[in-house]
């Protein structure tokens, strides 16, 4: 065996003229040991930083109780819903929410799903990666614009926005819509509100039960995807976090919104919020299990998919109705809807490509 390894080494040297060493490096794919198996890459690059248990389980609760306490930014920011600002927020916000899902899907859980990172250190997938966010950009970009400019105002006359009884308009100003007939979207996302005081209590109590249950399990899959992430890796952990912050935010706004406006006090609201979202701990302990089993492709391969959904056919819509909306007031205000939109799309997908780009820098030591 060392006599062939010898011959390879110096076919692979031309004759001498290259370096043992330089050899070794352009020719280890030929390289046997004695035990006939390929020899492992020694260089620093190939060598994934798995977290100890440690570091897993308390970055994961840390994670994961930051996001849970978004139910309470609802109650700091209701004073605000009535503001002349709340809807232009909203636009960021949502945008941030598309922006940050859509790219943790397309840059993070799908490559993760298909072991794309461990076989490529160098990153070079986040190139392809990149232009297929990139084509998603531009078709939304360019449906808004043509909208924009051949719209114009002939929407402006037809039908203005509704007004509720506190005056305020009715549109996608991030709150959930009930229909008259007590169905709600149980999107998991920020719809229109329209809401009417004519209901029943037992309604408001179904509609309440819900959003309960429907953003428990919601939480339950969010809280998966963070404890398989910190499983993999720290930078891998960190990325989904801040994905699915980004998205709980305006949420829980709506969520919020719907539960006050249903009667609800608003202490009672604030522990609905939280209480929905403490199933993310539940969720983040499964996770942590099934990642330790190998199983968290298939939970990153699912979450992708899930948060492609989520934007793709329930956020995206979103922003389109808010446009919509905007374009009833003038190309202005709707040119205005669009770049407050792109300034939350761009800053999000800006912020998880640097880090799925650079994950794999963040090392944290830990002694203990």
């Amino acid at each position: 065996m060392e006599i062939i390894n010898t011959t390879v080494l110096e076919l692979c040297s031309h004759g001498g003229l290259l370096g043992v060493s330089n050899a070794t490096g352009n020719c280890s794919w030929l390289l046997l040991d004695p035990s006939g198996a390929p020899p492992l890459s020694s260089t620093p690059e190939t060598r994934l930083h798995r977290p100890t248990p440690t570091q897993v389980w308390m970055f994961g609760g840390l994670s994961v109780a930051l996001i849970s306490l978004s139910g309470i930014f609802g109650a700091v920011l209701w004073p605000i819903f009535n503001s002349p600002f709340y809807p232009h927020v909203m636009r960021v916000l949502i945008g941030l929410a598309v922006g940050s899902l859509s790219s943790t899907a397309i840059f993070q859980l799908i490559p993760e799903g298909f072991s794309l990172k461990e076989n490529d250190p160098h990153h070079e997938y986040l190139k392809v990666a990149m232009y297929t966010w990139f084509s998603f950009w531009v078709l939304f970009s360019v449906e808004a614009l043509t909208k924009i400019v051949f719209g114009g105002n002939k929407s402006k006359t037809k039908n203005g926005p509704k007004v509720n009884a506190n005056g305020n308009t009715c549109g996608s100003l991030g709150i959930k819509e009930f229909e008259l007939n007590g169905l709600l979207s149980t999107s998991g996302q920020a719809k229109r509100a329209s809401l009417t005081m004519t209901e029943t209590s037992q309604k408001v109590a179904t509609v309440a039960w819900i959003i309960i249950f429907g953003d428990g399990l919601h939480n339950f899959i969010d809280g998966m995807s963070i404890g398989a992430g910190y499983s993999h890796s720290i930078g891998t952990g960190i990325s989904i976090s801040i994905g699915i912050a980004c998205e709980e935010f305006p949420h829980e706004l709506g969520d919020f919104a719907i539960l006050i406006q249903s009667g609800m006090s608003l202490q009672r609201a604030m522990l609905y919020n939280f209480l929905s979202a403490c199933t993310s701990f539940v969720g983040l302990v499964l996770g942590i299990m099934l990642g330790e089993l190998e199983g968290s492709t298939y939970i990153f391969a699912f979450a992708g998919g899930l948060f492609l959904y989520v934007s793709l056919t329930h956020l995206i819509p979103e922003l389109q109705d808010m446009l919509k909306e905007s374009l009833q007031r003038g190309q202005c205000q709707a040119l205005l809807s669009f770049v407050l939109q792109n300034v939350g799309i761009l800053s999000g997908s800006a912020l998880l490509y640097c880090l799925t780009r650079y994950s794999d820098s963040i090392v944290v030591d830990y002694v203990g």
